[in-house]
């Protein structure tokens, strides 16, 4: 009997310390929210950097931007840590842009040299047929 008893104590304390974790990890996601630097004050931010924020948005560990800057009017991609506010990444939108262009330049060119090469293949093997 003192068994059962001492196995439903154990069973019931150990439920009993799951909730506390669980209740443990909201509240330390709770706080971690809290000290994130909210999306009004990392626009504020940027305002003062002298760029309007055209696009903001959260992710778990950073704000992603899409600025521009009100002197030259040049699109930027940046990046900041959403606890401190920091720069983590920077961007011009351009050169994001021609990267873009670079990469799918490079694809055409590759599907080119492939259908090239089965054009050959295929013509090698016609030849090897007469």
């Amino acid at each position: 009997m003192r068994t059962i008893l001492a196995l439903a104590m154990i069973a019931v304390l150990g439920g009993f310390g799951v909730a506390l974790a669980n209740d443990q990890g909201r509240n330390d996601e709770r706080a971690a929210q809290a000290r994130a630097i909210s999306a009004d004050d990392m626009k504020a931010k940027a305002d003062k950097l002298g760029y309007d924020v055209e696009h903001l948005k959260k992710d778990d560990d950073h704000y992603h931007a899409h600025l521009i800057d009100r002197e030259t009017g040049a699109g930027v991609e940046a990046a900041f840590d959403k606890k401190t506010g920091e720069l983590v990444s920077v961007q011009l939108a351009r050169d994001k842009q021609e990267a873009g262009e670079r990469d799918e330049a490079r694809e055409r060119d590759d599907s080119r040299e492939h259908k090239d090469e089965h054009r050959e293949s295929h013509e090698h093997q016609e030849r090897d047929r007469d």
